[in-house]
């Protein structure tokens, strides 16, 4: 009995683009948040230029998490 590999090629394919898009909406928006932050745009989110890019990861998550509730 035979069976065919296309079906998990596929699957394993869409698995990996659908981690690779959530992964980039996860250390897309900080990056853009942080830029934002640094040009001094928004002059309340300015505290978030200085450091790593890990406030602005835990800052969005925040923001993620309130909007689910």
């Amino acid at each position: 009995m035979q069976v065919s590999v296309v079906g998990l090629l596929f699957l394993t394919g869409l698995y990996i683009s659908s981690v690779s898009s959530g992964m980039g909406g996860i250390y897309g928006a900080p990056r853009i948040l942080q830029c934002i932050a640094n040009d001094g745009t928004i002059p309340v989110i300015r505290i978030l230029s200085k450091g790593v890019c890990l406030f602005c990861v835990l800052f969005v998550d925040f923001i993620q998490l309130v909007k689910k509730a």
